[in-house]
């Protein structure tokens, strides 16, 4: 059971990208709300069908652990805040403070 390392960008505020989790690709658009000072996620097929919409990125958290969709990536994906403050990521601390990992299913 690997872990991962998801990319992610600061210098745009809203981007997305395919990447293969657990042999599937999905299609990752990240976006930061500036009225919730929060990154949020969308996580959709490769055809850019929606699969869920509007996860918000909070640290120490199993991020897809509330939802009941066979679509979705299968391991564990979280915020994990580096300095250890449980701080949920800024506009400028995504990847840098603030890394967000994948760790694959069994």
């Amino acid at each position: 059971m690997a872990i991962v390392e998801i990319p992610t960008r600061i210098d745009i505020a809203s981007y997305k990208y395919e990447i293969a989790l657990d042999n599937e690709i999905y299609t990752f658009q990240f976006t930061y709300v500036d009225r919730l000072q929060r990154w949020v996620l969308n996580i959709l097929t490769i055809d850019e069908e929606p699969i869920v919409m509007g996860i918000t990125l909070h640290s120490n958290s199993d991020l897809l652990g509330r939802f009941a969709n066979a679509s979705l990536p299968q391991g564990k994906l979280m915020c994990y805040d580096i300095e250890g403050e449980l701080k949920s990521a800024g506009r400028d601390d995504l990847g840098v403070r603030v890394k967000l990992l994948y760790q694959e299913a069994q």
